[in-house]
C-alpha cells in the first residue's frame, strides 16, 4: 500500500497550474489547502482556475509548503500529511506546522523537526 501511495504522490498532472499540482501532490481538498494557506477555499479555486494570483504573502507560503513537501518526501503517507500539517505539535511550542509557514524562523523550526524525525534524533 505504501509503495502505491508513494507512486501516486509523485505524479504531477500535465496541464495543471503549479498551485493545483502542489495540491494534488499533497492529496488535499481545496478546503484543506485553503486551511493550510490561511485563505478562503474560493481563493484557492480562483488561483487554480487562473482567475487570480496569490498575493506575495500567500506565494511565499506556497513556496515554503512546496519545499516542505519535498523535504518530507515519502516519510509521511499522503493521507496523513494534512493531519501532520494541521495538528499542534509540542516541539513547535504547540503550533501546527502549517501555521509556521508564515515566516522563515517558523519554517526553519518545522524543517528541523522533519529532519530530526527522518534522522532518528527526534526525542
Amino acid at each position: 500500500m505504501r509503495a502505491k501511495a508513494k507512486a501516486v504522490r509523485r505524479v504531477l498532472r500535465p496541464g495543471l497550474a503549479p498551485i493545483a499540482q502542489l495540491r494534488a501532490r499533497l492529496g488535499v481538498t481545496q478546503e484543506q489547502y485553503a486551511r493550510l494557506l490561511d485563505v478562503a477555499w474560493a481563493t484557492v479555486s480562483r488561483w487554480e482556475r487562473g482567475r487570480a494570483r496569490p498575493d506575495p504573502k500567500a506565494a511565499a507560503k506556497l513556496n515554503r509548503l512546496r519545499e516542505l513537501a519535498d523535504l518530507i518526501g515519502d516519510a509521511i503517507r499522503p493521507e496523513d500529511l494534512p493531519k501532520f500539517l494541521l495538528t499542534p505539535h509540542p516541539e513547535l511550542r504547540g503550533h501546527p506546522p502549517a501555521d509556521l509557514l508564515e515566516n522563515d524562523f517558523g519554517f526553519e523550526a518545522v524543517k528541523s523537526l522533519v529532519l530530526a524525525a527522518q534522522s532518528g534524533t527526534y526525542r
